[in-house]
């Protein structure tokens, strides 16, 4: 019985969240720097006829393409994401929200209504935490890019709106600050306030640190799963940090990935 409910649950959600992972993704990448035109008309005919492709190819991962510090649109990359910009960008995501969700709710009781928000809350903020950082296992995306810092005050101000919306002051079908505020939703906030820490290594040291008191506790059985999702989301933080952020030298890259691996190996044994 409880396996349907939840079923039921997912299918009424799942009419509703791709939308807003479009608009979530969308309101972040609007922001992200145009790239440097670095390339000669030599290379750019090369590439028509498919002349060194291969060679492209090989060291398409090697380092992230070079970027400007401006947006297409124009906008200096350090400059923050004001509160009226984010309130525009996501208004169409919040006027979707409230249309549909009224009407969802209508046909349901307040407690299963109740179940389908929190359901969308979740996939939301999986879709935030997934923009910020990538998954600790498979392959990163070609076009995934290290957040500039606009696209970070971005992913801020859409956390506070979508909190806010979902949350509705506790009134209503709105969720309590209990449901708000999960592991995950912890999470991103920790995320956005180390996401630009100037000192990888110190991350890294961070990390160790961490995961040399989660094996101390764990001996006398009182780690927390709190404790662990701590230490995945620095992990998956120093992951696209070492993949994909531009001012890394080829050396510097290298040698963080190999520590990179061996921490993977540490967490499968």
């Amino acid at each position: 019985l409880w396996r349907t409910r939840d079923d039921f649950i997912r299918g009424l959600a799942a009419r509703i969240t791709p939308y807003c992972r479009e608009m979530i993704l969308k309101a972040i990448k609007v922001h992200e720097a145009a790239p440097l035109n670095q390339r000669t008309i030599l290379q750019s005919v090369a590439d028509r006829i498919g002349y060194g492709t291969q060679k492209k190819d090989q060291n398409a991962d090697q380092q992230p393409i070079p970027l400007s510090s401006f947006t297409y649109s124009g906008i200096s990359i350090e400059q923050p994401v004001t509160a009226a910009e984010a309130d525009q960008l996501l208004s169409p995501l919040t006027d979707y929200l409230n249309k549909n969700l009224e009407t969802l709710c209508l046909s349901l009781s307040p407690s299963m209504a109740q179940e389908v928000i929190k359901r969308i809350w979740d996939e939301a903020l999986g879709y935030v935490e997934l923009a910020l950082v990538p998954p600790l296992y498979g392959q990163i995306e070609h076009d995934r890019r290290f957040l500039n810092s606009r696209q970070v005050t971005m992913v801020d101000r859409l956390l506070r709106i979508l909190r806010e919306f979902f949350h509705a002051d506790g009134q209503g079908l709105g969720l309590s600050e209990k449901k708000i505020e999960s592991r995950r939703y912890f999470s991103i906030i920790s995320l956005l306030g180390g996401y630009h820490d100037p000192d990888i290594k110190r991350l890294m040291k961070q990390y160790e640190q961490s995961l040399a008191k989660m094996t101390e506790t764990h001996s006398s059985n009182t780690t927390s799963l709190q404790e662990k999702e701590e230490k995945e989301w620095l992990l998956r933080l120093l992951r696209v940090r070492i993949e994909r952020q531009e001012e890394l030298t080829l050396e510097e890259r290298d040698n963080f990935k190999k520590w990179f691996a061996f921490q993977l190996e540490k967490r499968r044994k």
